[in-house]
């Protein structure tokens, strides 16, 4: 029941609204505000050359530039600017000088918050407001991985809070200088008075304008405009995209898989030694004889394109040592499982001893946890090494692999040992040393974050930087390679290389990586030693690198109703190479579905849960190379077969209501 107090503060709220007398005060008080154009004046100019500048700089990747978004963002930032000035000029007219002076303080926190948001969407092509919502969805611990994975140092956040005070206080100082001036100089009141009139009129052009264009901008296209304008939208949607009613599958828990898994365990006679080698940020069409030439070597052998599952480190990590598909991620970071990948334990459970060397942060994202166990409890024997302030990365990468090469003499003669490798040197930022000669040139000594997000500036210097580090790397390849073939024991390994994701350099729009699901950042390097013949197979991904070297170790294939991999030795494969985009600790909301002949890019209708979405919206389908407007159930079952069907059931609609 409602209770009575409720009825009394309606009542009230009523006799206000209907007051004759309140009104009558309220329309001479908003007749005496005067705005602040000197101070918001500015404001606005800065708000509508930044959205205006992202919008140019996104119909670079458009088929056209409707100019009717430039004139969205000058619109809405004006709206903003003018917003801001009436509620400032009202707090003043009250004499609220405390109200007042926090409020200029979020006017500053507003421009701020306008230019973190403009290089979030040039870098990562997501909002600030949808980056606030995972953030605040994290633990603290996790916050603190993020920071240090954005590889911003902390002074320079501290510099910056202690530059955020010290610009409220100057924003205060010149709100009130410039108030007195507007007060005193009545000149330019005619030209300030109906500010709102202005704008409504130009938002009433630009929608007439949009309206007559909306369905001639592609849908991708008119996304790409919309986020980089203020409000993120504009006022008409273009026409829809097709929808396949479907809905994922409820994947497999954790504590199922470890239990059938070791149901199917056995007892193995031969146990080579095995070695997995993670990369991080390594892009598979950088790799060539200049760059990487060992790691060509290890290409040449077997030759096959793949995938990342996803274009973010601990989706990657998730799909390789769990062989699950990249859209469970979220369930298994959330159930608190904390005893490790069941497929580890499986070789820990067939006499394997593991052993584990990282110069990448495990603990993001709680992955440490989720693949090696708590406190690392499948690891025989670990070796961390961390880049620090004053210890980069390459020289992290150099200590590891020296100690590897020197546990590959100590355990010569011994098999049964899996050797499990994170090298960081070539995640973003591109570590090498001072020292070493520089092999592409001009390389940059530092990447300007401002200069390549705002003018593609630098990118040559950039990309050349990103070149040497691989170059770096893969000479610790190759160190490892001529160790293991000092001790003869190259040929008897079980050796695969591969790295998390890709990196983009705006070929398609974006920078780095976690941005977009472009082939620059999902095409990766899988490499593969393992001294048999592969069927002919052109499509592999991280998840089939597990149930591989399962089926090598065990002799046969287990777990091929668990795993949403597939081993490459199994004949007639026919897999398709799922990738999900960046979603912080959800499950990926987009993802690509390939194989040889067809291609899905689509996303859940439910970003925050796709889980719970009872449909997929279809952005792009393509059969051979060519787009197709089929988009039924029927037809993605048969491009995708068994990778489509072990996924996806058809939706019903009364348990989404």
């Amino acid at each position: 029941m409602v209770p009575w107090p409720f009825f009394k503060w309606v009542g009230y709220a009523l006799e206000e609204l209907f007051d004759l007398k309140q009104q009558r005060r309220m329309r001479i008080l908003a007749k005496g505000l005067r705005l602040n154009y000197l101070y918001f004046g500015p404001m606005f100019l800065l708000l509508a050359c930044l959205h205006s500048w992202s919008v140019i700089l996104a119909g670079k990747q458009a088929d056209s530039l409707p100019w009717v978004f430039v004139g969205h963002a000058v619109v809405q930032a004006g709206f903003e600017a003018v917003i801001l000035a009436y509620v400032a000029a009202f707090l003043h007219a009250r004499k609220a000088r405390i109200l007042e002076g926090v409020f200029i303080i979020f006017t500053v926190i507003v421009c701020i918050v306008h230019v973190i948001d403009f290089h979030l969407v040039r870098l990562m092509d997501i909002s600030i407001w949808y980056t606030l919502d995972f953030v605040l969805d994290e633990s603290w611990r996790n916050f603190l991985e993020l920071l240090i994975a954005s590889t911003l140092p902390f002074t320079k956040i501290f510099f910056s809070m202690i530059g955020l005070c010290l610009g409220s206080i100057a924003a205060i100082w010149l709100f009130t200088r410039s108030q007195r001036i507007v007060l005193r100089k009545k000149r330019w009141e005619k030209l300030f008075r109906n500010p709102t009139r202005v704008l409504a009129s130009g938002l009433f052009v630009l929608g007439v304008c949009e309206l007559a264009i909306k369905n001639k901008v592609d849908p991708s296209d008119y996304e790409r405009y919309t986020k980089a304008l203020p409000w993120k939208r504009g006022l008409f949607e273009p026409h829809q995209r097709p929808e396949v009613d479907v809905s994922l599958k409820p994947g497999i828990s954790p504590q199922d898989m470890d239990n059938r898994l070791a149901a199917q365990c056995r007892e193995v006679t031969a146990r080579p030694n095995i070695f997995l080698f993670v990369v991080e940020t390594l892009r598979e069409d950088f790799l060539n004889e200049s760059s990487a030439p060992h790691l060509v070597q290890f290409r040449n052998t077997v030759p096959l394109k793949g995938y990342s599952n996803s274009n973010a480190t601990q989706i990657s990590w998730f799909s390789i040592f769990y062989s699950q598909s990249p859209l469970y991620f979220g369930d298994f970071h959330r159930s608190g499982w904390k005893e490790g990948s069941p497929v580890l334990a499986q070789f820990k459970r067939a006499g394997y001893k593991l052993h584990l060397y990282s110069g990448s942060r495990l603990s993001y994202y709680g992955m440490n946890e989720l693949i090696f166990g708590e406190q690392y409890k499948l690891v025989d024997d670990v070796y961390l090494d961390f880049p620090a302030r004053d210890r980069a990365a390459w020289q992290c990468d150099q200590a590891m692999v020296k100690h590897l090469c020197d546990d590959i003499h100590k355990f010569k003669e011994e098999d049964g040992h899996l050797f499990v490798i994170f090298i960081e040197s070539t995640h973003f930022g591109y570590s090498l040393p001072v020292s070493q000669e520089t092999f592409f040139t001009p390389c940059a000594s530092d990447i300007n974050f401002v200069k390549a997000a705002c003018f593609q500036d630098g990118l040559e210097e950039i990309k050349n930087r990103y070149l040497n580090a691989i170059h770096y790397v893969d000479g610790l390849i190759g160190q490892f390679t001529t160790a293991l073939k000092q001790e003869d024991r190259f040929e008897d390994s079980l050796i695969v290389i591969t790295a998390d994701h890709g990196e983009e350099f705006f070929e398609q729009g974006n920078l780095f990586h976690a941005s977009g699901l472009s082939l620059q950042q999902i095409t990766v390097p899988i490499y593969f030693h393992i001294g048999k013949q592969i069927p002919e197979s052109s499509v592999v991904s991280h998840v089939d690198i597990m149930p591989t070297l399962l089926h090598l170790t065990m002799g046969q294939e287990i777990g091929r109703e668990i795993f949403y991999g597939e081993s490459v030795l199994h004949e007639g494969r026919k897999t398709s190479a799922m990738s999900g985009r960046y979603n912080a600790s959800r499950s990926p909301h987009e993802f690509i579905l390939q194989n040889e002949m067809a291609t899905l890019h689509a996303r859940f209708s439910n970003p925050y849960c796709p889980a719970r979405s009872a449909n997929i919206q279809v952005i792009a389908f393509k059969q051979q190379g060519q787009p197709s407007q089929e988009t039924s159930i029927e037809t993605m079952t048969e491009a995708f077969g068994k990778s489509f069907t072990d996924l996806f059931v058809r939706t019903n609609h009364d348990l989404h209501k």
